[in-house]
C-alpha cells in the first residue's frame, strides 16, 4: 500500500505590513470624529462601538503575525491545529501572479464561503497538483472584505 504524500510549509497567517505614524493618526481622527457625530446625534451607545472599533484596530495593526504550519495531507488541509477536511471543501485555486501567492479553498458552509491560505515559498504547482486530486479547480477572487483589509493595511 503507497503511503500518500504530504506537503507541509510555514509562513505567516497573513501579510505583514508595518503602518507609519500616519496611519494611526487618521484612524485617531476618523475614530474620534466618527464617535462625536453619534454623541452629538444621541447615539451613546453607537459612539462607544467605534471608539472600542478604533481602539482594536490599533491593537490589531500593531500586531505581528504569527508563523502558522500548514499542512495538506490525506485528510485535508491543517492550518495550525485547525483542520479544513477535504469533504468540507467545494473547490480551490491557487493565485501564485503576484509575489504574495495565495491558496483560495471554497467552502460547502455558508458563513465562510472562501478560506485564504498563504503559500508562503512553498512549491505552488505541487500544491496544485496535489489538490487536483482531491478537489476540482475552479477560479476564485478573494472577497470584497478580504481585498479592502489588504488595502489598508491588515
Amino acid at each position: 500500500m503507497s503511503e500518500e504524500r504530504v506537503i507541509s510549509w510555514k509562513t505567516r497567517e497573513y501579510r505583514y505590513i508595518k503602518k507609519q505614524a500616519e496611519w494611526y493618526w487618521s484612524l485617531g481622527i476618523i475614530t474620534i470624529s466618527l464617535s462625536i457625530a453619534s454623541a452629538i446625534l444621541s447615539n451613546l451607545s453607537f459612539a462607544g462601538v467605534v471608539l472600542l472599533s478604533g481602539f482594536l484596530l490599533a491593537v490589531y495593526g500593531v500586531r505581528i503575525p504569527r508563523v502558522v504550519t500548514f499542512v495538506l495531507n490525506k485528510k485535508g488541509l491543517q492550518a495550525g491545529l485547525k483542520l479544513y477536511p477535504f469533504v468540507s471543501l467545494k473547490s480551490f485555486w491557487v493565485e501564485d501572479l503576484n509575489t504574495y501567492p495565495k491558496l483560495i479553498l471554497q467552502s460547502k458552509k455558508t458563513f465562510m464561503p472562501y478560506i485564504v491560505i498563504p503559500l508562503g515559498d512553498t512549491d505552488t504547482s505541487a500544491v496544485r497538483e496535489f489538490l487536483l486530486r482531491k478537489l476540482p479547480e475552479e477560479e476564485h477572487c478573494e472577497s470584497v472584505f478580504d481585498k479592502l483589509a489588504e488595502r489598508l493595511g491588515f
